[in-house]
């Protein structure tokens, strides 16, 4: 998936690609030439030659167009990384949002919202300042050996037998740092699980004087990063001088070889000693970025695995081609149904009719499968044996727009969306029109209270607008604005007042009208129509 999103980017975008790659080999041919041009110079300086002013000026300006085309490169490559860092994450997304019920309910907040966000982060620094610029040094570093041996064979063969020692020290430096990153990113993931957890139940934890045992989880996790990231650093720290103290004792080993008359076979002129220098500084110049880089590229690289696992998470089953639905009797059937939750078993050997127009109560002890068998029925979880039908058809398959078109799904918690009094109902779908909205809100009783407000239905929404009760209220107008025929209801009142409750009860029973309704109530005041003990 990783690929595949890059290619499209690629594709899209040919033309910034296309710049990329031109000043990727103008970058290469720029960094080479200056060297040779300074040993010409050197050579004519040595030998009290005259020097044409063609040849200084040339000098100077390939190397001012090496630094501006090194800038135009990387400019280009922040652009590209971004639009592929844009287009990765909107690929994510769409995946989340159709991935399996039991998948996600198996990924913790914290993990999901690292991927998406540090672990794609850590991919545009691998396209802006990692990869590309590896491949670059080592297209560099290959050039100057080719030109070091045409022009300077001992210069050649010093960095042939120096490289592969500076590879493996390179091999085991990365090796001991992805180590580190992946124990550091799954250290973040658990911090980022834990704080959320905190923050929402932080009146709990003051109240059962639990402080100690949250903070003790939370420095534990912080402490695992910081112990991997104090990994990371030392192994980033000693790579650069290392790499430094080896590139001085090559020119040292160089100078001695050329200038010891024993070895005329590698003597060479002031220039090409002069060049030598330059290109030895340039190849551990692009050795030394490549530690630098290591870090970044060990990161994305841990980045890329945790993003590649969360694709291959299981996404739902294809939608069932259904174009419209027909009430049918009876409209959900259940038969001989079996479902568990890894080894505990909730539900065996389930069987249920409801009919068209029903009203049905489900009571039974906590953990008999209440709130299980209405995922069941709404398609977010499958059977493990036996069938399920609602109208005829799979609940699993309905598409988004079935679904919703169907089910009217009342939960026992509102969970509002950023946006205006008018989106909490219509959720920013464009064909829910304002004169829908208003119905909606005048059944459950709500209207009088928004007229009140200065920009009514435009109003932002924030907690404080309306009380619990209210809240509940418009999640029952969300549920029934585009008038589905089913509706289900679970344990919409168990959190509200009895005052408050009636308020509540009275809005279902307006919203009830000519629909099928399945409730789950502990409440004897909230029970509707017939009664179904689930053992």
């Amino acid at each position: 998936m990783i690929l595949s999103t890059c290619k499209k980017v690629f594709q899209s975008h040919w033309l910034l690609s296309c710049g990329v790659i031109l000043f990727f080999i103008a970058t290469i041919a720029f960094t080479l030439l200056p060297p040779l041009l300074f040993a010409k110079i050197i050579d004519l300086l040595s030998t009290k030659q005259n020097i044409a002013f063609l040849l200084i000026f040339s000098y100077f300006v390939f190397f001012l167009l090496e630094s501006i085309s090194t800038s135009i490169r990387d400019s280009l490559l922040i652009i590209l990384s971004q639009k592929l860092t844009h287009a990765l994450r909107s690929e994510m997304m769409h995946h989340f949002m159709n991935l399996d019920t039991n998948t996600i309910t198996k990924q913790s907040p914290g993990a999901i919202t690292s991927r998406i966000i540090q672990d794609v982060d850590t991919l545009e620094e691998l396209f802006s300042s990692g990869i590309i610029s590896m491949i670059a040094d080592a297209c560099t570093l290959i050039s100057i050996l080719v030109v070091l041996f045409q022009k300077a064979s001992l210069a050649f063969y010093l960095l042939l037998l120096l490289l592969p020692v500076v590879f493996l020290f390179t091999r085991f430096t990365q090796k001991q740092m992805l180590k580190s990153e992946i124990q550091n990113r799954k250290a973040i993931a658990d911090a980022n699980a834990i704080l959320p957890d905190t923050i929402n139940n932080l009146l709990m934890i003051q109240n059962l004087q639990a402080q100690p045992f949250m903070e003790d989880a939370y420095d534990q996790t912080i402490e695992q990063s910081y112990q991997a990231l104090q990994k990371t650093n030392f192994y980033d720290a000693i790579y650069s001088p290392i790499i430094l103290i080896i590139n001085a004792l090559t020119i040292v080993i160089l100078i001695l070889i050329a200038t010891n008359p024993e070895f005329t076979i590698f003597s060479m002129s002031a220039g090409n000693a002069v060049m030598c220098m330059q290109y030895i500084s340039k190849v551990f110049g692009p050795i030394e970025s490549i530690g630098m880089e290591i870090q970044t590229i060990q990161s994305s690289i841990a980045g890329i695995h945790r993003i590649q696992d969360f694709f291959t998470s299981e996404e739902k089953q294809a939608f069932q081609p259904v174009s419209n639905i027909q009430t049918t009797n009876p409209i959900i059937s259940i038969q001989h149904l079996y479902f568990s939750y890894d080894t505990k078993e909730v539900l065996h050997d389930y069987n249920l009719e409801i009919h068209s127009g029903e009203q049905v109560t489900i009571q039974g002890r906590t953990g008999a499968g209440k709130s299980t068998l209405f995922k069941l029925i709404l398609g977010l979880y499958k059977p493990d044996f036996g069938t399920i039908k609602v109208f005829n058809h799979d609940p699993f398959t309905f598409s988004p727009s079935i679904r919703r078109s169907i089910y009217g799904y009342v939960e026992q918690s509102f969970h509002p969306v950023r946006g205006t009094v008018k989106e909490q109902v219509s959720l920013f779908d464009p064909d829910i029109t304002e004169n829908q909205i208003i119905h909606v809100y005048q059944i459950v009783g709500l209207w009088d209270t928004i007229q009140c407000f200065d920009q009514q239905l435009d109003t932002k929404y924030n907690d404080d607008l309306f009380s619990q009760g209210q809240k509940q209220l418009i999640a029952i107008a969300r549920a029934i604005v585009l008038d589905p025929p089913l509706l289900l209801l679970d344990e919409i009142t168990a959190d509200l007042d009895t005052s408050t409750e009636q308020q509540v009860l009275l809005a279902i029973q307006n919203a009830m009208k000519d629909r099928t309704v399945i409730s789950i109530s502990h409440r004897t005041s909230a029970i509707t129509g017939k009664v179904i003990e689930l053992q």
